[in-house]
């Protein structure tokens, strides 16, 4: 079951609940984030446990309560539980370079800015690719949201790179969809 507390990254979760007496019904009171609350008969497995496949979970915070009917007609009710749905991948803006650079043979740092609301950032890498070959450079967070790696700009080919940031949380959330490009030219203009 779904413990107090969990965040998790898909929107279903199995509640699974068991009493100390035994129990004609079980239901389930879902209170999604938005405020909407839905009432679902549990299945049973036995006189004393209970269980349901939630779906359709929203991202945020989500409550719920388990309601359970003994024969005598009493209702009984469980602590309220917490379930958090994180399904948004961390936020990423280029610093530097900004798109539409041009290099030579200097080395560059590459610095972005990672944000992630519900979770750490994990991990941030940079592909940098020229349609036929691909470098991935692995990035050092210097502080709080700040991502850099260097890369020696004479090791690359003289053409158009794009340079893409690969960035998942401690949930395994990606955001693999900011991308730049720059030019790598060392040929002198005519004079």
């Amino acid at each position: 079951s779904v413990a107090n507390g969990t965040t998790i990254i898909v929107n279903s979760a199995l509640v699974n609940v068991t009493s100390d007496v035994n129990v004609s019904v079980a239901l389930l009171e879902w209170n999604y984030g938005n405020g909407t609350i839905q009432n679902f008969t549990m299945n049973q497995s036995s006189s004393t446990s209970f269980y349901y496949t939630m779906i359709g979970i929203t991202t945020g915070d989500n409550t719920y309560s388990v309601y359970g009917n003994d024969s005598a007609n009493t209702f009984g009710v469980s602590v309220t539980q917490t379930v958090t749905l994180d399904n948004t991948p961390p936020a990423v803006s280029f610093n530097s370079p900004s798109s539409g650079s041009n290099f030579t043979t200097e080395l560059q740092v590459i610095n972005v800015t990672v944000n992630d609301s519900n979770a750490y950032v994990d991990t941030v890498l940079f592909n940098i690719t020229n349609g036929s070959s691909s470098i991935i450079l692995t990035a050092s967070n210097l502080s709080a949201t700040f991502w850099n790696a260097t890369i020696d700009v004479s090791t690359l080919a003289q053409e158009v790179h794009t340079l893409t940031v690969l960035a998942n949380d401690t949930l395994g959330n990606v955001n693999s969809t900011e991308a730049i490009t720059f030019t790598v030219d060392r040929t002198a203009p005519p004079v």
